[in-house]
């Protein structure tokens, strides 16, 4: 946030003094940021590790902060639940599935899914079809 006021003709001393208030009010805290935004990429828009990793990048959020909250979060959510969540939204019907297998695993992937989280999962969509 430094370098953003900076780069708009703020003085540095100013900014220094704003910032430090704002961190004493609690307005600006990285873990409590890293939380919500990581629930809400998690949860609302179904993404992978990866991508909300990708997501985390321009907020410089360190590893150690961001590691332990993914942890946390993808153990109450594991990857292949919301997996299968987005497989039972968009495609109820197995053979429509089948026919556009190679699509729908690109497409996870785009969303930040690995392989090792993927196959089971297609698998198993499909034996239940």
């Amino acid at each position: 946030m430094y370098n953003k006021l900076l780069q708009k003709g703020f003085n540095s001393d100013n900014i220094e003094q704003v910032l430090n208030e704002f961190e004493k009010k609690g307005y600006l805290n990285d873990i409590e940021f890293s939380k919500d935004y990581a629930d809400f990429l998690i949860n609302t828009k179904q993404l992978g590790r990866e991508a909300v990793k990708y997501k985390f990048f321009p907020h410089n959020i360190s590893k150690s902060v961001l590691d332990p909250i993914l942890d946390d979060l993808y153990k109450n959510n594991p990857p292949e639940k919301i997996i299968y969540n987005i497989l039972k939204k968009k495609y109820s019907n197995a053979n429509k599935m089948i026919n556009n297998k190679t699509k729908i695993i690109n497409f996870l992937k785009r969303k930040g899914f690995t392989w090792t989280d993927i196959s089971p999962v297609i698998n198993n969509f499909i034996s239940e079809q």
